[in-house]
């Protein structure tokens, strides 16, 4: 999302026609700014930003077996959901459902899969298990094998959502409509 002095104005990538002045220029994911930067506009400027966020976008390392971390921590299925306004507001509007939840499912299996998620009708930010993974197409590796929690979120509000068996060693296919 392109934010402009604290205000959301497009997705990625954007053309924004602004008068001059100096605005504040962000690039955010759900609550997180990825990049942000001052920009000066001299009448009839026009100016580019461009930025790798590569590094911003990647999932944040889940700790291994190996860690003792692990040993003291839920497994991250099991952490609780996301509190902004625009989660609550979305829970909030979403009927109940009988899906199991995936923080009480038994795993079918132990070890890691991943899963390569399209989303060729709808374009919206991709959470797996409650932690953003980016915009589709997307390959969300390392994954717990069993159950997981797929949702596809426009503007910070969930759009779709389904459950989908992660298979250890395997790659599965995911294409959200």
């Amino acid at each position: 999302m392109v934010r402009v002095d604290g205000k959301p104005m497009d997705l990625t990538p954007a053309r924004l026609p602004l008068r001059a002045g100096t605005y504040r220029v962000a690039l955010a994911q759900g609550e997180r700014t990825l990049a942000e930067e001052t920009v000066a506009l001299g009448e009839d400027d026009v100016r580019s930003l461009n930025r790798d966020l590569t590094a911003e976008l990647a999932p944040a390392p889940r700790p291994t077996a190996t860690t003792p971390a692990s040993e003291e921590a839920p497994p991250p299925a099991a952490t609780p959901a996301a509190t902004s306004p625009a989660a609550t507001a979305a829970r909030a509007e979403s009927p109940p459902t009988a899906e199991p939840s995936v923080a009480t499912a038994a795993p079918t299996a132990t070890g890691k899969g991943r899963l390569d998620v399209t989303s060729p009708g709808l374009y919206g930010e991709v959470w797996i298990n409650n932690r953003p993974y980016g915009f589709p197409p997307l390959v969300a590796q390392g994954l717990p094998a069993g159950p997981a929690r797929l949702e596809v979120r426009v503007n910070g509000v969930v759009k779709r959502k389904l459950t989908v068996d992660v298979v250890a060693d395997q790659s599965t296919a995911v294409r959200i409509r």
